[in-house]
């Protein structure tokens, strides 16, 4: 689940130019925050008792556990990562995604409601965000002219032009991101993303979770 943090971003401490995210990857080692875009500083070295405790799995965890204990901590470093990314931009991650949706919903765009929903957040945790970028210029919120309780989010030609700036280099630098993986990983890895993502959005709508002592099948994978 996104995490709703808007960080202030000093932009004259990100990175200047598209060529030095090379560099940015190179020397870039994975946050041990658990706070989303915290930022190792480079040079400070992981000491080796540290590096030996988290290799270890814990041996109580089940298949499923484990798994999302490394997606949650792979998620936690991809957004370390990609906030340098951003920043060139004044951007976060979020609000990455949300010009996103709002320019893939097409000429009518999207209600603040699905915004939330794609995001699994309640719209009031997302109204907040949504009148920020709107005070930013990056959005319009329209009052429809049938129904004036339902309102519209559009892309300001700022907002545009700042996504499609962004979509310039964005492509290239996913690609270094996955470099260790082939066509069949990624392609894998994107079919198995995209049943996790309808899973959570279906889990999201009856979040009920059974008690330790009323649970079964703890055992299973």
């Amino acid at each position: 689940m996104l995490i709703l943090e808007e960080p202030h971003l000093d932009t004259a401490s990100t990175l200047g130019d598209v060529g030095q995210w090379e560099t940015a990857m190179s020397e870039y080692h994975p946050p041990q925050s658990d706070r989303p875009h915290s930022l190792q500083l480079v040079g400070v070295q992981e000491s080796e008792a540290d590096h030996e405790l988290d290799s270890q799995p814990n041996p109580s965890m089940t298949t499923s556990a484990r798994a999302v204990d490394l997606l949650l901590r792979v998620s936690h470093q991809l957004r370390g990562i990609l906030a340098s990314h951003f920043a060139e931009f004044d951007l976060t991650d979020v609000r990455y995604s949300v010009l996103q949706m709002i320019r893939n919903a097409g000429d009518g765009g999207c209600s603040q409601k699905q915004v939330a929903d794609e995001l699994l957040q309640s719209e009031s945790s997302i109204s907040t965000l949504i009148e920020r970028m709107r005070r930013d210029g990056l959005i319009y919120r329209l009052t429809a002219p049938r129904d004036r309780r339902r309102k519209s989010l559009i892309l300001s030609d700022r907002g545009r032009e700042l996504l499609d700036r962004v979509e310039e280099c964005h492509e290239t630098r996913m690609q270094q991101l996955l470099a260790n993986l082939d066509a069949n990983d990624r392609g894998h890895l994107e079919s198995v993303m995209t049943r996790m993502a309808a899973s959570f959005t279906e889990f999201s709508k009856q979040p009920v979770w059974t008690a330790p002592n009323e649970s079964t099948g703890t055992n299973a994978a």
